[in-house]
Protein backbone atom coordinates (compact mmCIF):
# COMPACT_ATOMS: atom_id res chain seq x y z
CA UNK A 1 0.00 0.00 0.00
CA UNK A 2 1.51 3.64 -0.83
CA UNK A 3 0.01 6.76 -1.01
CA UNK A 4 0.08 9.08 -4.09
CA UNK A 5 2.75 11.91 -2.58
CA UNK A 6 5.11 8.65 -2.70
CA UNK A 7 5.17 7.58 -5.86
CA UNK A 8 8.82 9.22 -5.87
CA UNK A 9 9.75 6.50 -3.18
CA UNK A 10 8.63 3.58 -4.78
CA UNK A 11 8.28 4.28 -8.60
CA UNK A 12 11.45 1.77 -8.81
CA UNK A 13 9.76 -0.80 -7.23
CA UNK A 14 6.61 -0.69 -9.25
CA UNK A 15 8.27 -0.41 -12.23
CA UNK A 16 10.05 -3.89 -11.13
CA UNK A 17 6.42 -5.71 -10.42
CA UNK A 18 5.41 -4.40 -14.17
CA UNK A 19 4.01 -1.09 -13.99
CA UNK A 20 3.84 0.10 -17.39
CA UNK A 21 3.23 3.97 -17.25
CA UNK A 22 5.56 6.49 -15.55
CA UNK A 23 4.92 5.98 -11.65
CA UNK A 24 4.43 9.81 -11.63
CA UNK A 25 1.30 9.44 -13.42
CA UNK A 26 -0.21 7.60 -9.82
CA UNK A 27 1.29 11.18 -7.81
CA UNK A 28 -0.94 13.20 -9.15
CA UNK A 29 -4.75 13.33 -8.26
CA UNK A 30 -5.98 16.11 -10.89
CA UNK A 31 -4.59 13.44 -13.99
CA UNK A 32 -6.02 10.53 -15.32
CA UNK A 33 -5.84 7.97 -13.92
CA UNK A 34 -6.42 9.23 -9.94
CA UNK A 35 -8.83 11.62 -11.27
CA UNK A 36 -11.73 8.67 -11.62
CA UNK A 37 -11.15 7.44 -7.83
CA UNK A 38 -14.40 6.90 -7.11
CA UNK A 39 -16.68 5.95 -4.44
CA UNK A 40 -18.98 3.05 -4.88
CA UNK A 41 -20.99 2.06 -2.29
CA UNK A 42 -19.69 3.54 0.32
CA UNK A 43 -16.18 2.82 -0.12
CA UNK A 44 -13.41 4.60 -2.08
CA UNK A 45 -11.27 2.78 -3.33
CA UNK A 46 -8.40 3.74 -6.50
CA UNK A 47 -10.10 2.37 -9.62
CA UNK A 48 -10.74 3.22 -12.86
CA UNK A 49 -13.79 4.55 -15.12
CA UNK A 50 -13.97 3.63 -18.59
CA UNK A 51 -15.31 5.90 -21.06
CA UNK A 52 -18.71 3.82 -21.48
CA UNK A 53 -18.76 4.25 -17.04
CA UNK A 54 -17.81 0.97 -16.74
CA UNK A 55 -15.20 0.72 -13.84
CA UNK A 56 -12.87 -1.73 -12.48
CA UNK A 57 -11.74 -2.10 -8.86
CA UNK A 58 -11.05 -5.24 -6.16
CA UNK A 59 -13.54 -7.42 -5.44
CA UNK A 60 -13.55 -6.48 -1.65
CA UNK A 61 -15.06 -3.33 -3.07
CA UNK A 62 -17.24 -4.47 -5.97
CA UNK A 63 -19.03 -7.63 -3.60
CA UNK A 64 -21.58 -5.09 -2.01
CA UNK A 65 -22.60 -3.39 -4.84
CA UNK A 66 -23.19 -6.34 -6.87
CA UNK A 67 -27.23 -8.03 -6.53
CA UNK A 68 -26.28 -11.12 -4.48
CA UNK A 69 -29.02 -12.97 -6.34
CA UNK A 70 -28.74 -16.37 -7.77
CA UNK A 71 -25.58 -17.25 -6.30
CA UNK A 72 -24.05 -14.32 -6.98
CA UNK A 73 -22.42 -13.86 -3.61
CA UNK A 74 -18.94 -14.28 -2.20
CA UNK A 75 -19.09 -18.14 -1.83
CA UNK A 76 -19.91 -18.54 -5.87
CA UNK A 77 -17.02 -19.97 -7.71
CA UNK A 78 -16.98 -16.92 -10.42
CA UNK A 79 -15.32 -15.54 -7.66
CA UNK A 80 -13.05 -18.08 -6.35
CA UNK A 81 -9.79 -16.55 -8.25
CA UNK A 82 -10.95 -13.23 -8.82
CA UNK A 83 -12.96 -12.00 -11.48
CA UNK A 84 -12.67 -10.54 -14.80
CA UNK A 85 -15.39 -10.01 -17.42
CA UNK A 86 -13.60 -10.34 -20.54
CA UNK A 87 -16.64 -9.02 -22.75
CA UNK A 88 -19.64 -6.45 -21.40
CA UNK A 89 -22.08 -9.11 -21.46
CA UNK A 90 -20.38 -11.07 -18.63
CA UNK A 91 -20.12 -8.03 -16.54
CA UNK A 92 -22.23 -7.83 -12.80
CA UNK A 93 -24.61 -5.25 -12.72
CA UNK A 94 -24.40 -3.22 -9.54
CA UNK A 95 -27.56 -3.17 -7.06
CA UNK A 96 -30.28 -1.07 -7.58
CA UNK A 97 -29.48 2.38 -6.80
CA UNK A 98 -25.84 2.14 -6.78
CA UNK A 99 -24.12 4.89 -7.47
CA UNK A 100 -20.49 6.03 -8.71
CA UNK A 101 -19.07 8.92 -7.55
CA UNK A 102 -15.96 11.04 -9.90
CA UNK A 103 -13.90 13.56 -8.52
CA UNK A 104 -14.56 16.34 -11.42
CA UNK A 105 -12.62 19.07 -9.60
CA UNK A 106 -9.93 19.76 -6.79
CA UNK A 107 -8.88 22.65 -5.29
CA UNK A 108 -7.02 23.54 -2.00
CA UNK A 109 -9.51 25.33 0.51
CA UNK A 110 -7.33 25.32 3.53
CA UNK A 111 -7.82 29.74 3.96
CA UNK A 112 -11.39 29.28 3.77
CA UNK A 113 -11.61 26.70 6.25
CA UNK A 114 -9.39 28.44 8.56
CA UNK A 115 -11.33 31.85 7.79
CA UNK A 116 -12.25 33.28 11.22
CA UNK A 117 -10.28 30.05 13.25
CA UNK A 118 -7.81 31.35 15.69
CA UNK A 119 -6.00 29.89 19.07
CA UNK A 120 -8.60 31.92 21.36
CA UNK A 121 -11.43 29.27 20.53
CA UNK A 122 -11.85 26.45 22.63
CA UNK A 123 -12.39 23.43 21.13
CA UNK A 124 -16.05 23.29 20.66
CA UNK A 125 -16.01 26.62 19.11
CA UNK A 126 -13.10 25.79 16.95
CA UNK A 127 -15.27 22.91 15.70
CA UNK A 128 -18.19 24.71 14.62
CA UNK A 129 -16.23 27.41 13.04
CA UNK A 130 -14.81 24.86 11.17
CA UNK A 131 -18.26 22.83 10.45
CA UNK A 132 -19.61 26.40 9.50
CA UNK A 133 -16.81 27.20 7.18
CA UNK A 134 -17.08 23.36 5.80
CA UNK A 135 -21.10 23.91 4.72
CA UNK A 136 -20.38 27.50 3.62
CA UNK A 137 -18.31 25.61 0.72
CA UNK A 138 -20.27 22.46 -0.10
CA UNK A 139 -23.65 25.06 0.00
CA UNK A 140 -21.39 27.13 -2.59
CA UNK A 141 -20.17 24.54 -4.90
CA UNK A 142 -23.51 22.33 -4.60
CA UNK A 143 -25.18 25.20 -6.06
CA UNK A 144 -24.29 23.66 -9.60
CA UNK A 145 -26.75 21.31 -11.00
CA UNK A 146 -25.89 17.36 -10.23
CA UNK A 147 -22.59 17.87 -8.32
CA UNK A 148 -23.07 17.02 -5.11
CA UNK A 149 -19.63 17.94 -2.62
CA UNK A 150 -17.57 17.53 -0.07
CA UNK A 151 -14.68 19.03 2.16
CA UNK A 152 -12.10 16.27 3.00
CA UNK A 153 -8.54 16.34 3.85
CA UNK A 154 -6.64 14.32 1.29
CA UNK A 155 -3.79 12.17 2.38
CA UNK A 156 -2.70 14.77 5.02
CA UNK A 157 -2.41 17.27 2.45
CA UNK A 158 -4.33 20.38 3.25
CA UNK A 159 -8.20 20.50 3.05
CA UNK A 160 -9.59 20.02 -0.46
CA UNK A 161 -13.48 20.38 -2.42
CA UNK A 162 -14.06 17.70 -4.92
CA UNK A 163 -17.46 18.66 -6.83
CA UNK A 164 -18.37 14.88 -7.81
CA UNK A 165 -20.65 14.21 -10.46
CA UNK A 166 -22.87 11.35 -10.43
CA UNK A 167 -22.20 8.81 -13.53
Amino acid sequence: MWMPGQTAEVGAAMRADGLQIDPAQLGRLDADPLNAVVSLGGCSAPSSVHKAGRNQSSLRVRIHPIPQQGGLGLSHRRFSGGFLAKSLGEELPAAPGSRIYVIEDMRDVTAEMLKSVSDKLNGFARYERLDTNRKALIAACEGQPNSPCDVVPIMAAPPSIPAEARS
